[in-house]
């Protein structure tokens, strides 16, 4: 034994390439077995839902047959409870009708027993029976205007009016002021003031400057709106029946 595997060692060193071919060529079928039971397996797994699914489809249907069938039922349940229904009612209807012809034979022959018994009663009740009975006529209504209707007006408390107003402009001016009591000179008494002060001890000179003066007016005018309220006022009256004077 021990040198049979001894040989088989050899071999399979020396063959070492056929025997790699040969586990390749042994795994490769066991795969392909493996493959074909799985592919088997899914078939068979198919099969069995396919056939629930018909099975299901198949139950369904003779569930709705089912339903419809009853429903046809019920259906011509009611039809028949409906026409008998009818028929009742058309008896009793006859039957009422027939009962309210006995009743009323009986008052046609006391009414000709009455028409042919004598008159005993006056005109005045005999008009009476004519209009037959007391007859309930309903009071005349008469208006009451007693409700008044108010309505929104205006009212005026002041009128619309304009208003003029005057703005001063003012704008900056070269003057002339005495150095000596500070009054404003002009071309016409500058020389003479100025001489006055010199003549009573004083300096005699002037400063010219510039001075915001007023050198005119400009005018415009302010409309202003109407003022007043709203109040109410009656302008009619309403009956309780809906008649407005």
């Amino acid at each position: 034994m021990k040198k049979k595997m001894e040989q088989l060692k050899l071999w399979i060193q020396t063959h070492k390439k056929k025997v790699a071919a040969c586990m390749v060529v042994i795994l490769l079928a066991l795969g392909a077995l493996g493959l074909g039971l799985a592919g088997m397996q899914k078939e068979n797994q198919k099969e069995v839902i396919g056939k629930t699914d018909q099975k299901k489809k198949i139950d369904k249907k003779q569930t709705k047959k089912t339903d419809l069938k009853e429903e046809k039922t019920s259906k011509d349940d009611s039809k028949k409870k409906e026409t008998e229904t009818k028929e009742t009612a058309k008896e009793k209807t006859e039957v009422k009708t027939e009962e309210k012809q006995t009743a009323s034979q009986p008052d046609a022959s006391a009414s000709t027993q009455k028409n042919d018994a004598p008159q005993t009663t006056g005109g005045s009740n005999g008009g009476n029976s004519g209009n037959g009975g007391t007859q309930n006529t309903a009071p005349a209504h008469t208006h009451n205007y007693n409700i008044p209707l108010y309505t929104q007006q205006w009212v005026v408390d002041q009128a619309a009016w304009t208003e003029t107003v005057n703005k001063p402009v003012y704008e900056m001016v070269p003057v002339m002021i005495c150095n000596d009591c500070g009054e404003h000179l002009s071309a016409d008494n500058c020389w003479d003031h100025i001489e006055n002060h010199a003549l009573n001890g004083g300096k005699g000179s002037w400063r010219d400057t510039w001075e915001q003066q007023q050198t005119g007016t400009e005018t415009s005018t302010i409309l202003h709106p109407e003022q007043g309220h709203y109040e109410s006022v009656v302008t009619g009256h309403q009956c309780s029946c809906g008649a407005i004077q």
